[in-house]
């Protein structure tokens, strides 16, 4: 028989038969992802349809592979100020209201998605939200040419570990965006 201290954190532990629930344990949090996410397509639809390869030349005028915006990453001013000067450029007629429309959206998702990640995944549908948000975070593993053939194999893991998760549950990581093929990973070296 278990002491009561030994049955204690059993209490506390979350039943697999709760992981198995497709409810999320803060819809509040996945219904602002839910929202952010809807802007952030529509947002990348209008500029594929519009713009073609904007990374590539970019990335063939600096040569800096563009990875997005938030979670630390910095740029020099001159990259910034070639970037904003081909945007300017390619919107001549009209200037451009998504460069910043851009920045706040990326902002407020790096925001939600701190909280959503901080937050311990208790069901299935917990932990897919947690994967598309790692997804959106680096949505250049997927959808930028020139990041994945530059990823090395812990880009490529990581990409495939948030695959294999969607997948799991019947969803796509990044759902309603046109996604590029990764490379075959390499197997992993043998260490003595």
């Amino acid at each position: 028989m278990l002491s009561t201290s030994a049955m204690l954190p059993m209490i506390t532990t979350p039943s697999i038969a709760q992981a198995a629930s497709n409810s999320y344990t803060r819809p509040d949090l996945a219904a602002r992802f839910e929202e952010l996410y809807g802007k952030f397509r529509d947002m990348a639809r209008s500029e594929a349809d519009s713009g073609g390869n904007f990374e590539r030349a970019l990335f063939e005028k600096t040569g800096i592979v563009f990875r997005g915006y938030g979670q630390g990453r910095e740029y020099p001013d001159w990259y910034e100020d070639v970037r904003k000067d081909m945007v300017h450029e390619r919107h001549k007629e009209e200037l451009d209201p998504d460069l910043e429309n851009w920045s706040e959206l990326s902002g407020a998702i790096d925001d939600l998605a701190k909280l959503i990640l901080n937050e311990r995944a208790v069901t299935v549908a917990d932990l897919i939200l947690q994967a598309k948000v790692c997804a959106l975070a680096n949505n250049n593993f997927w959808r930028d040419e020139l990041s994945i053939e530059s990823m090395d194999f812990g880009d490529q893991a990581y990409r495939l570990l948030v695959d294999r998760l969607c997948e799991f549950a019947g969803e796509r990581a990044l759902p309603g965006l046109e996604v590029l093929p990764m490379p075959t990973a390499d197997a992993p070296v043998a260490v003595d």
